[in-house]
C-alpha cells in the first residue's frame, strides 16, 4: 500500500491531466473505482458492489470507448473466480452487467435518432476537426507508416527544410514502387500549393484553420489510399508489424509534459515516469502466476497490457496521454515488483542473523 501510494504520489504522469477538463481524468478515476468496488464485491459479495463497479466500468467505457472491451475482460475473471469458488456466476455477472446494458441502450438510441444508424459507442473513433478534413488520409498514411504527427509539419508546413532534404524525413524502408522521396516532395510542393489558409479572431486570439477544396481533397485521399495500398502489398511486414511496434514505442514514449515550465519538474516526472515503466513491466512478468490463473489480482496487469494492445496496435493511436488511465495499475505491478525485492532483503538478512547467532 504504501509503496503504491508514494510512488503515484510522487509521480506527475497522470496528475497533469487534472488541471483541464478532458476525458484522461475522470476515465483514470471511474477505471480506479471500478477495480477496487470489483476487488470489495468478490471479497465481501454484496450485490451493491458488482453494481458500483459496472456503473463505474460503464462510465471509463463512454469516457474512453477503446475501454469497453475491460468488461469482458472483468466478466471473464468474476465468472472464473466465482466458479472457483463454488458460487453460481449468473446473479452477480446479471448484476454487473446491468449498468452497461442501461447506459448503451439509451445511448444506441440516441444514435439512432440522429444518425439513423446502430452504432454501440461513437460516429467515428476521431475527432471530427481530423476526420472531416484533408488531413484525415495523410494521417492515415503517416499512420501506415508507424508514424503518428496530428500536425504533419513534415508534409504541409511552409518553408520547412525537409522539403530540401532525399528523403524528406522519412526512412527508405517506407517506400514502395509507387512512391519515393520524389513523389512526397511533389506531394508536399502540392499541398503547399492547394491548402487554404486563412485567420479568425475569436475572443482576441486569433486562430489559424487550414482546408482544401473537393476536389483536391479527391486528389489527397486517392493518392493516399494508393500508397497505403502499395506499402500493404508490397512490404506487409513493414505495414503489418514494424509499423506497430513503432507506434507501440511512441505510445510508451513520455511527450505530455509539455505544460511544465520548470525544468526540474519536467526531469523529475520523466524519471519517475520511466522508473515506473521499467519496474511495472517488470512487475506484470512477476505477476503471471495470478494472470495464468485469471485471478483477480491479475487486473493489474491485464490493463496496462489491454491499453497497449488496444490504442498503438489495434487503433493506431500512438498518443502518450491514452496511457494515463492503466498507469496507476502499471504502479500496482511496481510496487509489487519492489515489495518482492523487500521481502527477498529482510528474509535473506535474517538468514544470516540466524546463522550468526547459531554460531
Amino acid at each position: 500500500f504504501y509503496a503504491v501510494f508514494y510512488i503515484f504520489l510522487l509521480s506527475p504522469f497522470t496528475a497533469i491531466s487534472d488541471s483541464s477538463p478532458i476525458s484522461e481524468s475522470f476515465c483514470t478515476s471511474f477505471l480506479i473505482f471500478s477495480v477496487y468496488h470489483f476487488q470489495t464485491a468478490l471479497q465481501k459479495r454484496k450485490k451493491v458492489y458488482f453494481i458500483l463497479s459496472g456503473v463505474e466500468l460503464t462510465w471509463t467505457s463512454f469516457m474512453r470507448p477503446a475501454h469497453f472491451p475491460l468488461l469482458m475482460i472483468f466478466t471473464i475473471l468474476l465468472i472464473v473466480y466465482l466458479l472457483r469458488n463454488k458460487v453460481k456466476p449468473l446473479l452477480y455477472v446479471v448484476l454487473f452487467l446491468t449498468p452497461f446494458f442501461v447506459g448503451e441502450g439509451v445511448w444506441m438510441v440516441r444514435n439512432w435518432i440522429r444518425y439513423h444508424k446502430i452504432l454501440p459507442t461513437l460516429n467515428s473513433i476521431y475527432l471530427s476537426s481530423c476526420k472531416d478534413t484533408y488531413r484525415f488520409p495523410i494521417w492515415q498514411l503517416e499512420r501506415s507508416w508507424g508514424l503518428e504527427n496530428w500536425s504533419i509539419d513534415w508534409l504541409i508546413q511552409k518553408d520547412n527544410a525537409d522539403i530540401s532534404k532525399e528523403n524528406v524525413g522519412l526512412p527508405y524502408i517506407v517506400y514502395t514502387s509507387q512512391y519515393n522521396a520524389d513523389s512526397m516532395r511533389a506531394f508536399k510542393k502540392f499541398l503547399n500549393r492547394v491548402i487554404i489558409r486563412y485567420a479568425y479572431n475569436y475572443n482576441g486570439e486569433a486562430i489559424y484553420v487550414d482546408s482544401v477544396n473537393n476536389d483536391n481533397y479527391t486528389i489527397i485521399a486517392d493518392r493516399c489510399h494508393k500508397y497505403i495500398e502499395s506499402l500493404k502489398k508490397e512490404k506487409p511486414f513493414q505495414y503489418y508489424f514494424v509499423s506497430r511496434y513503432r507506434m507501440a514505442k511512441d505510445y510508451l514514449k513520455l511527450s505530455i509534459f509539455g505544460n511544465f515550465q520548470e525544468p526540474y519538474m519536467k526531469f523529475f516526472g520523466t524519471i519517475m515516469y520511466y522508473f515506473v515503466i521499467v519496474t511495472g513491466f517488470a512487475g506484470i512478468v512477476l505477476m503471471a502466476k495470478y494472470c495464468r490463473r485469471f485471478s483477480p489480482e491479475s487486473l493489474f496487469a491485464f490493463i496496462p497490457l489491454y491499453s497497449i494492445f488496444i490504442h498503438p496496435v489495434v487503433l493506431r493511436l500512438a498518443q502518450n496521454r491514452y496511457f494515463i488511465p492503466s498507469y496507476p495499475f502499471l504502479v500496482v505491478c511496481a510496487a509489487y515488483l519492489l515489495y518482492l525485492l523487500y521481502c527477498k532483503a529482510v528474509s535473506k538478512s535474517l538468514f544470516i542473523a540466524a546463522k550468526q547467532y547459531k554460531r
